[in-house]
Order: C-alpha cells, then sequence, then structure tokens
C-alpha cells in the first residue's frame, strides 16, 4: 500500500517535473550566502508568506486575504520567533542595542508579499535581520499587460525556492503558500497566520480544512 502523504507526491512530482535554471539558481546562490553564509551554517532563516490579495495595480481585486491586524501578527509572529531563537543561543533577547540588533548574525528574517507596503514594514521593523529578494512584485494575472512580468516571474519563483528552505515559516490563506509547505515537506516550524484568529501552529495534511479551500 501507498503511504506517502500529500507534501511527499508533490515534492516527488515537482523534482519530476521541474529544473531549476541557471539564472534563478545563480539569485538563489546569492541569497543563500547572504542569509545563511558558509563560515555561519547555524544560522537560522526565520521565514513569512504574506498574501494581501488587494492592491492598487489591480482595482477589481476586492477579495482581502489579510487584513492590517493579519499582517501585525504577522510582524509579531517574526520578532517572537527571532527572540525564542536567540533565547536558545544564550543570547540577550533585547530588540536593539546600542550597536543595533543584537541577534542578527545568527537569525535572518525574509517575506514574500504581494504588497510593496508590507515589504516597506518589514525592512523598517528588521532592519538588520532582513535578507531580501530583489526584484520588482508583479501580479501574474496582468501578463503581458506589465512589461516587467519577467522579472516578476523570476521574483515570484526565486521567493516560492527560498520559502521552501525556511526554518520557521509563516503561511497565509494561498495557493502559493500552501505548495510551499508541500514542497517543504513536514510541519517542523510551520505556522498559519488565520484572517481574523491569529497565528497558530499548523500541519500540512490539515491546511485544506484550515483555510477552508480545495486545493
Amino acid at each position: 500500500m501507498d503511504n506517502r502523504t500529500k507534501d511527499n507526491i508533490y515534492q516527488k512530482k515537482f523534482h519530476d517535473l521541474f529544473k531549476i535554471s541557471d539564472k534563478i539558481q545563480l539569485i538563489l546562490d546569492d541569497f543563500q550566502e547572504r542569509a545563511v553564509p558558509r563560515a555561519r551554517k547555524n544560522n537560522s532563516l526565520v521565514c513569512a508568506h504574506i498574501r494581501m490579495s488587494r492592491n492598487p495595480t489591480l482595482p477589481v481585486d476586492s477579495n482581502v486575504i489579510s487584513t492590517t491586524e493579519d499582517v501585525k501578527n504577522g510582524l509579531r509572529f517574526l520578532h517572537h520567533n527571532i527572540c525564542e531563537i536567540s533565547k536558545s543561543r544564550s543570547q540577550s533577547c533585547l530588540k536593539e542595542t546600542s550597536t543595533g540588533s543584537n541577534f542578527s548574525k545568527h537569525v535572518k528574517v525574509f517575506v514574500s508579499t504581494d504588497y510593496n507596503d508590507v515589504l516597506k514594514t518589514v525592512r523598517q521593523e528588521f532592519k538588520t535581520e532582513i535578507v531580501e529578494n530583489k526584484g520588482v512584485i508583479v501580479h501574474m494575472e496582468q501578463g503581458r499587460q506589465n512589461e516587467n512580468i519577467c522579472e516578476g516571474f523570476e521574483k515570484l519563483v526565486s521567493d516560492f525556492l527560498i520559502l521552501t528552505k525556511c526554518d520557521v515559516l509563516l503561511l497565509s490563506k494561498s495557493g502559493l503558500s500552501r505548495m510551499v509547505s508541500y514542497i517543504r515537506g513536514g510541519s517542523n516550524g510551520l505556522c498559519c497566520n488565520i484572517k481574523n484568529k491569529g497565528v497558530q501552529k499548523c500541519e500540512v495534511e490539515k491546511l485544506k480544512s484550515l483555510y477552508k479551500v480545495k486545493g
């Protein structure tokens, strides 16, 4: 009998069907060296995918996936996990010191989002911890109407692959979030941001029922 879980099946199909291009691999290698340098293999990467959906570039997109409070919950989640990892390594959990963050050497933050204002807030909150994947945020639904569609697609793909490598990961109600969790595999360090309910630990096998979706 085949006892493979959904994430096992998705992982196999993903690796069977797709191959990372040389250009995307260069983007991933550059990010990896900034987030988890070879000299610091014990670094931890704390991540969040924050899907807002409603965006000024898409006036007809009125379905709000995440609220302002959901974003605040996501930021609290990042702060909390940075602090917990810091304490586990016998470091002070003060947010700021006279020289800036005192745990940024061992913990890095990555956030993927479809909304530039969220990214601006993250930059302000995590000045020394943040590691960015450069590129433009483009909604794929715009297709060829957007002249930056190719660059935007490169960022989307590389963001996706980076999220699969995170030690701690916060999901949104999003097909991309769920697919990331399947390819990442397992539920260790996995949490879900639920609209109007806050952040909670979650399991890959229960994401569909948790977010009340079909896929």
